[in-house]
Parts: C-alpha cells; sequence; structure tokens
C-alpha cells in the first residue's frame, strides 16, 4: 500500500494493521529501520512466517545489520529460520561466446583445484551484433543461503560476532557467493572477468 505519512498512515502502523489480521505469511518490504524490524521480529516470534529483504553484502553481514538496528541476537536465534543473499551477474551471450583454456593466472587468483581445472566448461566474452558488441546477454543469479542451525543459534546466544558465525557457516558447509560465482563460470554461464567485478572473495 501507499503510505501517506500527513494522515498518520506511515509503514510501521500500516504493518501492525496487517498484524492485527493474523496473517500467516506477511512481506516486509524492506526492514529499513528499528520499529519496522521489532515488528517483524515480534511477528516471527508469534508464529507468523514472516519474508523481508535487507541491505547486505551477504548473509553473515546480517546479523550485524539487524543488532544494529536494535535487535538482540537471542532473538534473532529464536526467530531467524533462513537467510539468503543474492547477486547478478552478467549471463555470457549464447550467440558469440567462445569456448577457451584456463591460463595460470586464473587458476591461482581463483584458487580452482585440478578437478574444476579439467571439468570447467570455460568461456569468454567476445561481442556480436545480438548482445551489442558486450559479449554478455541476460543474467544469472549466484546465491548464498544459510538455513540456522543449533550452532548457529547458539553462537547468537552467546553474542558471537560476524567471525564465530562464519565459522559455523563453514562448519555447516555454506557456498558463500565468491564460490558460487566460481561455479558459474566454470559452468561457461559467465565469465571469471564478471565474477572478480561483481563479487570479493570470501575471507
Amino acid at each position: 500500500m501507499q503510505i501517506q505519512e500527513k494522515a498518520g498512515l506511515t509503514f510501521p502502523a500500516a504493518l501492525r494493521s496487517v498484524l492485527r489480521q493474523d496473517p500467516d505469511v506477511v512481506f516486509v518490504g524492506e526492514m529499513r529501520d528499528a520499529e519496522v524490524s521489532s515488528i517483524a521480529m515480534r511477528a516471527s516470534l508469534t508464529g507468523h512466517m514472516v519474508l523481508s529483504t535487507l541491505h547486505t553484502n551477504g548473509i553473515v553481514e546480517t546479523f550485524a545489520r539487524l543488532v544494529d538496528m536494535g535487535l538482540e541476537t537471542y532473538l534473532l536465534a529464536s526467530s531467524l529460520q533462513l537467510v539468503m543473499a543474492q547477486r547478478l551477474l552478467r549471463r555470457l551471450c549464447s550467440h558469440c561466446a567462445k569456448p577457451a583454456t584456463l591460463d595460470g593466472d586464473l587458476v591461482v587468483e581463483f584458487d580452482l583445484s585440478p578437478e574444476q581445472v579439467t571439468t570447467a566448461h570455460h568461456r569468454v566474452a567476445v561481442g556480436c551484433r545480438q548482445c551489442g558488441e558486450t559479449g554478455y546477454r541476460g543474467r544469472v543469479a549466484v546465491y548464498e543461503v544459510l538455513q540456522l542451525n543449533a550452532a548457529v543459534r547458539a553462537v547468537l546466544r552467546a553474542g558471537g560476532g560476524e567471525t564465530a558465525i562464519k565459522q559455523a557457516c563453514d562448519d555447516m558447509g555454506v557456498v558463500w557467493l565468491w564460490q558460487a560465482g566460481i561455479a558459474r563460470a566454470l559452468a561457461g554461464e559467465t565469465s571469471f572477468e564478471e565474477v572478480r567485478r561483481v563479487l570479493a572473495p570470501t575471507e
């Protein structure tokens, strides 16, 4: 709905009104301030499925962002079920992209294993009339997904920082955006240059 602050129809007021109707699922367009985030968190704790978006660099930074908005880590541990980050990479043009061998610099830069090198379908951008001479046409998404388990919840309840949360995610085998981007490049869907342009290596 369109908010109208002069009439008292603010985003938090609208959200409270929606929750009074006791919906099963609530979609909050964006958690942008402490008040909205607090209302959404309380709704989650009382049995509603709450879906929302947040501007962060990745799943680990999501927790710090919510804490910055005044939410307690023990509440996050009790209410959050799944966190997903995504980025869009340009897709190589299907008309002009050409196969190429992986040179040594790329293997070192992206820390590729021998198995990845031998099974790679590496392609590079060329450019044609179909793609406006860019070498790319369309987008392909890469994802970072964390379904909270007991270990991550324990870290949150203990007030653990980003380093501890990341370690718990690593122990779960979370695939980071950088790794997902490399997988897309190895599959020939995008280029390593595009991965380098959009994503940052996981530290």
